[in-house]
């Protein structure tokens, strides 16, 4: 091989955003210097959790209660909301999917809650899906996975006994509501740390691509990475500590915007936007 082909494939794999392989997404951004904005929540948006993007609509919930909105992508603006349960549930509400126009709302303790949209101030039922997940493991991502009647479960903390040092993405049948025994993915917490050059990995949101890939983001390392449906590490990024306060929730648009969302914490709440390359 060619001493400059050999120079051209390092500089796609390693770059001062991170570290980029030949496939996935994440090499289409530039998260430092791209096409970047970033527009300011109110403050009843202070506990902005997960995103869930379906239908042309940006929903996202609050992390104490089970408050649904519907926000204004340009705005950022409340268009309407509504509430799981009377009275509301409470808990720790960590991350949301919808799937087949239904709601899936995931708490930290792993258990999972299905629902259907509801109209401005609505009150909807729900069904529980309680799953063997603890709050030990402190499930914070939910997403769809390919295969019908699956969801991932992806967890901040213990991936369980055998795992030590790694983070695990778990399974969810919904046609049993068992949760698989063994992880569909895990990810090397030392491995990731590496390629980030971050001191913390923990997962807070996990999304599917157009291209069957996953993003992980990590709100309290401020990372983001990119597996395979094998969970072989695509793209490991290292996210601007100035611009992300807390990033909790992620999502894609139509023109595969990458929107990440942070709680307010010491400052204020609020949505980036990440637009891919021309």
């Amino acid at each position: 091989m060619h001493l400059f082909l050999k120079i051209s494939l390092f500089l796609v794999c390693v770059t001062s955003n991170g570290f980029y392989a030949q496939n996935g997404i994440l090499g289409n951004y530039d998260f430092r210097n791209g096409d970047i904005s970033q527009i300011t929540l109110g403050s009843e948006l202070n506990e902005i959790s997960g995103l869930a993007f379906s239908n042309g609509k940006l929903f996202c919930h609050n992390d104490e209660f089970a408050t649904i909105y519907e926000i204004d992508i340009f705005t950022g603006k409340v268009i309407k909301k509504f509430f799981a349960g009377t009275p509301v549930l409470e808990g720790d509400f960590e991350d949301l999917v919808i799937l087949d126009n239904k709601f899936y709302l995931v708490a930290s303790n792993g258990t999972v809650y299905v629902f259907e949209e509801g109209k401005n101030n609505e009150s909807v039922s729900y069904k529980k899906i309680k799953t063997r997940l603890k709050s030990k493991n402190d499930v914070e991502g939910i997403q769809y996975s390919p295969e019908k009647d699956k969801l991932l479960l992806t967890c901040k903390e213990s991936a369980g006994r055998k795992y030590r040092g790694y983070r695990a993405v778990y399974e969810l049948d919904l046609s049993s509501g068992e949760v698989e025994k063994e992880p569909k993915f895990l990810l090397n917490i030392k491995k990731i740390k590496r390629k980030t050059r971050r001191r913390n990995f923990n997962p807070s949101a996990i999304k599917l691509t157009d291209q069957n890939t996953y993003l992980i983001l990590d709100g309290k390392g401020k990372s983001l990475i990119e597996i395979n449906q094998k969970g072989k590490l695509l793209n490991a990024v290292s996210l601007s500590k100035s611009r992300h306060n807390q990033p909790e929730g992620i999502e894609i648009l139509n023109d595969k915007t990458i929107v990440i969302s942070d709680e307010a914490g010491n400052d204020e709440p609020g949505l980036t936007f990440y637009r891919a390359g021309k």
